[in-house]
C-alpha cells in the first residue's frame, strides 16, 4: 500500500511553500483536492505540475519532506508513487 498524506486547510488563506514531513522519499501526487475548481473551489493545487519531489529536511518527525502550496478553506490528498 503506498502512503498518503491529508492536508487540512480551514483558514480562508493559502499557504505557500508550507512544508510537509513525509515517510518516504520520492515523487509524491496530488490526487484529491475539494479546492479543485471542478468542485467550486478557487483553483489552488498543492503541486503545480501534480507532482512534487521530496527533499532531505526533517519535517513533522520524518526525515524526508515535501513543500508545496496549501489551499484555502480545502482538504488535499497526496500519495507517494509506486517505485
Amino acid at each position: 500500500a503506498r502512503p498518503v498524506v491529508v492536508v487540512v486547510n480551514a483558514t480562508p488563506s493559502v499557504h505557500h511553500h508550507y512544508r510537509i514531513g513525509v515517510p518516504m522519499a520520492g515523487t509524491w501526487r496530488e490526487v484529491a483536492n475539494s479546492d479543485d475548481l471542478a468542485y467550486g473551489g478557487s483553483g489552488v493545487s498543492t503541486c503545480e505540475a501534480g507532482t512534487v519531489e521530496t527533499t532531505p529536511v526533517d519535517s513533522h518527525g520524518h526525515f524526508q519532506s515535501i513543500s508545496v502550496s496549501v489551499p484555502p478553506l480545502a482538504v488535499a490528498v497526496l500519495a507517494a508513487e509506486a517505485t
